[in-house]
């Protein structure tokens, strides 16, 4: 090898050059659509890169967002599109670029870090203190719609409307193990990555009234935040009668206020767990208030009668 370089990167081309390498490991056609970047995170001090005779062989993109556990907001982040070039692996700078992104992790006092891994690559994580905690909850709703409540409408939500949704997620989700708090920047990159999946993201009104939001696919409900416990069965209404269906799964734990409403409702609620593969998570900072996290039992049967769940628009 020649001149290694392991390091934040240190201007704009370096940048660049990350994001081609991203697109080359991760895309085959190269199309900037198909990877999605949070913007707030394309900055020199987010971006791990490895270089050798200054070709950046490897990157890693370090997303950082706030977890909420109990009610606090946790500083987290996601370490995302890890890739060494093809030519250059079986050398060792994946564990260099590892050593170095968690390193800084630490030095920016970044609590938890997250990677969501393929199960092929699992076992890689885990020699770096990171384990599995996935979770899949889901509640299958089977039932004949009923009369809706009449003055309810889904609206595309667009970054004019999201000052009106921001205080009824955080509430909502703030109460949930998995959730991240969203400000204004989180949910523009949020709609922008829902169209480029194929998943829609609803404002719900009740005449002129914002009561919540929605996200789906089909028949999937993958989240739901309303203001009002009452709306909950009059969305779910609405939506088995305007997609003419008699079920709907909302991939959601007993834990969401939506559960809390179902007795009117045939409903199926399960989980899976599975501790390869998914979402894994690393502890940086070893401070009692995170003894919970680092119990060798809890690392088992993660927090126990509570489910574990990455709202799906947060995944990267």
């Amino acid at each position: 090898m020649g001149d290694k370089y392991i390091g934040l990167a240190k201007n704009s081309d370096d940048i660049t050059s990350a994001i081609q390498l991203v697109k080359k490991v991760f895309d085959e056609n190269n199309k900037k659509e198909n990877i999605i970047f949070p913007k707030e995170s394309l900055k020199l001090k987010n971006i791990v890169v490895v270089k050798i005779d200054d070709n950046i062989v490897a990157t890693c993109l370090i997303h950082n967002r706030l977890f909420y556990f109990k009610g606090k907001k946790i500083p987290s982040a996601f370490l995302c599109f890890i890739c060494v070039d093809k030519k250059m692996r079986g050398k060792g700078i994946s564990k260099e670029l590892m050593n170095f992104t968690i390193k800084i992790c630490k030095k920016n006092k970044v609590q938890l870090s997250f990677v969501i891994a393929r199960k092929a690559v699992d076992y890689y994580y885990s020699k770096f203190s990171f384990f599995g905690f996935s979770n899949y909850p889901k509640i299958l709703i089977k039932s004949n719609p009923k009369t809706t409540k009449t003055g309810l409408i889904f609206l595309k939500l667009k970054n004019s409307l999201i000052n009106e949704i921001i205080d009824i997620y955080n509430d909502t989700y703030e109460k949930l193990i998995g959730g991240f708090h969203r400000d204004f920047i989180n949910w523009k990159f949020i709609i922008k990555k829902g169209k480029t999946k194929g998943v829609s993201l609803n404002i719900i009104k009740d005449n002129d009234l914002t009561i919540g939001y929605i996200c789906f696919k089909g028949v999937d409900i993958y989240e739901i935040a309303l203001n009002e416990k009452k709306y909950y069965p009059f969305v779910l209404n609405k939506i088995l009668m305007d997609k003419q269906v008699n079920r709907i799964n909302l991939h959601m734990g007993i834990n969401h206020p939506i559960s809390k409403i179902l007795d009117n409702f045939d409903y199926t609620f399960s989980f899976r767990k599975c501790w390869y593969g998914g979402h894994m998570i690393r502890v940086n900072d070893y401070r009692e208030k995170f003894k919970i996290l680092l119990d060798k039992k809890i690392q088992s049967n993660i927090l126990s009668d509570e489910i574990f769940n990455i709202p799906l628009m947060d995944q990267l």
